[in-house]
C-alpha cells in the first residue's frame, strides 16, 4: 500500500510539473510576439539615434523566425527488498531458542526536468528602397518629432532611450507619427501607391451613336454605367474576360445622342431630328460618348469576332473612368500621416537645395 501511494504521489508531481500544454503554447506565443515587437521597436529607435548623429545606419528585415521549445521530463522508480534474520540462543549451551525472519521493502523514486528554448531568425539589410531611409532621416532631423537631451527627459514622452551621454526621445504628441514611421519602414515599405483618381463603376450597356438622320456613326458609341460619373472628357479602362485590357476615349454629353432611324417618324426622317439636350460639364451622368480604340474596336452585330470586341461582351464588366477636370476625390490623410509626409517633403527640399 505504501508503494502504491508513493507511486501515485510521484505521478501527480510529474504531471503537475509539465503543466497544461495549451496554456504553455499560448504563453510561448505571447512571449515570441512580444520579443519580435521589441526587436522592431529597438531597431527604429537605434536608427533614429544614428540618423540624428549623422552616422550610417541599416534597416534589417527579419524573416524565418522560429522558436524551438524542448522539454524533457525524466523519472525513475524502484523497490528494494532487504531480508534480515534474528536468532535467540542460550550462551552457555548455544541452544537455539527462536528464529525471526524480517523482510523490509524500500521504495525509492526520483525525477529530473530539462527545458531548452531556442529562437532562430535571419535578418537581411534593406536595400534599394531609398524612401525607407529618407523617412528615418526626415523624422530624426525634425525637432518637433525627435528630441535630444543631456539629461533624462522628465516630461511626458512617447518613448525614450539613452545612448552614451545623451537621451533621445519622441515627444508625447508625436507618438502617432512615430507609429506611422515604424509601420512605413517595417511593414509598409516602398513608395506609396498613387492616389485614387478613378471613378469605379460597371458597364450597363453599349449602344451605337447615331447621326442626325439616325444612321450609326462608325467608331462612335454611347456607353452607359451602373453608377453615375462626371460628364467630362477622359478615358475608361476595363479588363475583358479573356485577360485583355480595353482603353477607350470618353467625351461628355454636351448634346444628347440622336435616336436610331428605326425610332424616327417619316417627318423626322425627312427633316433633321431635334438634338436632345445634353448634360452640363461636371454634372453626374450615367452615360458618355465613347470613341473606338483603333487596335481593339467595339463592334455591334455578328461581325464582332472578325472586327473587334462585341458590345454585349462589355456588359457588366468593371470599368475605371478618369475624368480630366473632375477626378475622384482623394481621401485626406490622417494628421499623423500628413505630419510625417510633411517632414519627408521638407527633408527632400533641403537635399534639392543642397544639390544632392
Amino acid at each position: 500500500m505504501r508503494m502504491l501511494s508513493s507511486l501515485a504521489l510521484f505521478s501527480l508531481l510529474v504531471c503537475g510539473g509539465t503543466g497544461c500544454l495549451a496554456r504553455q503554447v499560448a504563453a510561448d506565443g505571447r512571449n515570441f510576439r512580444q520579443s519580435l515587437l521589441d526587436m522592431y521597436t529597438d531597431q527604429v529607435m537605434d536608427n533614429l539615434i544614428r540618423a540624428a548623429e549623422n552616422k550610417p545606419f541599416v534597416h534589417l528585415t527579419y524573416r524565418n523566425l522560429t522558436v524551438t521549445d524542448t522539454q524533457i521530463v525524466k523519472a525513475n522508480f524502484g523497490t528494494e527488498l532487504d531480508p534480515t534474520t534474528a536468532k535467540s540462543v542460550v550462551q552457555q549451551t548455544a541452544a537455539l531458542i527462536s528464529t525471526m525472519h524480517t523482510f523490509t521493502t524500500k521504495v525509492f523514486f526520483g525525477g529530473s526536468s530539462e527545458r531548452d528554448r531556442q529562437m532562430q531568425f535571419q535578418a537581411d539589410p534593406e536595400t534599394g528602397k531609398a524612401d525607407t531611409y529618407d523617412y528615418y532621416v526626415a523624422f530624426a532631423h525634425d525637432p518637433g518629432l525627435f528630441g535630444v537631451s543631456a539629461t533624462e527627459p522628465c516630461g511626458r514622452v512617447h518613448i525614450k532611450k539613452r545612448c552614451g551621454q545623451k537621451w533621445y526621445f519622441v515627444p508625447h504628441e508625436a507618438g502617432g507619427v512615430f507609429l506611422e514611421l515604424a509601420m512605413k519602414t517595417t511593414f509598409m515599405r516602398g513608395t506609396e501607391a498613387p492616389p485614387t483618381i478613378y471613378w469605379n463603376t460597371n458597364v450597363a450597356k453599349v449602344d451605337p451613336q447615331y447621326s442626325v438622320k439616325g444612321d450609326p456613326v462608325p467608331g462612335r458609341h454611347v456607353i452607359y454605367f451602373t453608377a453615375p460619373i462626371p460628364s467630362d472628357f477622359g478615358f475608361g479602362t476595363l479588363s475583358l474576360d479573356d485577360g485583355r485590357t480595353l482603353k477607350i476615349e470618353l467625351r461628355p454629353f454636351d448634346n444628347g445622342p440622336y435616336r436610331p432611324s428605326t425610332e424616327l417618324t417619316q417627318e423626322e426622317k425627312d427633316k433633321k431630328q431635334p438634338q436632345p439636350s445634353g448634360v452640363e460639364r461636371g454634372k453626374m451622368t450615367d452615360a458618355l460618348y465613347a470613341i473606338d480604340n483603333p487596335d481593339l474596336p467595339i463592334v455591334h452585330g455578328s461581325a464582332a469576332a472578325d472586327k473587334g470586341i462585341a458590345a454585349d461582351r462589355l456588359q457588366g464588366r468593371p470599368i475605371q473612368v478618369f475624368a480630366e477636370s473632375y477626378p475622384y476625390l482623394i481621401v485626406p490623410k490622417s494628421p499623423d500621416a500628413q505630419r510625417l509626409q510633411d517632414a519627408l517633403d521638407n527633408y527632400r527640399k533641403v537635399l534639392k537645395f543642397q544639390g544632392r
